[in-house]
């Protein structure tokens, strides 16, 4: 069912979302031994961080509260409409949780690209940043890659269309009712199947019964 595809995506980025905050938090206190040095350095690397943390966050609440009352509202619903009503909200949500998600990766990445220059020398922060900045690219890559080749389009999806396969479904039971009643009236028409063969236990006792009035 479409409910059981969005929570599996929810529950996805809220496990990610989490273990970036943590490393986010941990790293709001990396630099205590560095203050009033770099002073413009520090509160881009500050910023960064805590912009990481605050859109993790996001992500994580927005995706719990879709998953503590999206399938609640669907499962006691009186109507298929309150189901496609959730899938819809569960949908749209989705799409901004992943965005969170994403805007909390790159502000890691540019924190972390800030960090070496405040922590190491310059040779070593230009050679450690131009291996994040190839991992970055990589990601990028990626990520296009995936989205190219399994991101299905709006126009191209089915979603939510409850009564679409409500309709087949009453469609199929029609036609098998169609069917039996055909079937029924065949029989009582012409008799096929009114008279049953007597089966060999019934008519064993009715031999012996013959033989005894014969004698």
């Amino acid at each position: 069912m479409e409910l059981n595809y969005w929570m599996r995506t929810f529950s996805t980025l809220t496990t990610e979302a989490a273990l970036l905050c943590g490393f986010s938090f941990g790293g709001l206190s990396a630099i205590a031994d560095f203050k009033g040095e770099h002073s413009n350095l520090n509160i881009g690397y500050l910023v960064a961080t805590s912009t990481s943390m605050g859109c993790g966050l996001l992500c994580i609440t927005t995706a719990s509260f879709c998953l503590m009352l999206g399938p609640g509202k669907a499962l006691r619903s009186n109507s298929l409409k309150g189901v496609e009503e959730t899938i819809e909200v569960m949908k749209t949500k989705s799409f901004q949780c992943f965005w969170f998600f994403v805007s909390e990766l790159m502000f890691f990445h540019i924190a972390s690209f800030m960090l070496m220059w405040i922590l190491y020398s310059p040779i070593v922060a230009l050679v450690v940043n131009i291996v994040l900045l190839v991992f970055l690219l990589q990601f990028f890559s990626e990520c296009m890659d995936i989205i190219e080749r399994l991101y299905v389009k709006e126009d191209q999806a089915v979603s939510g269309k409850l009564n679409l396969l409500r309709d087949e479904r009453q469609e199929v039971l029609g036609n098998l009712d169609n069917q039996t009643s055909f079937r029924n009236n065949f029989t009582a028409k012409f008799g096929f199947g009114s008279n049953r063969p007597v089966s060999s236990s019934n008519a064993q006792p009715n031999a012996t019964s013959n033989n005894n009035d014969d004698l």
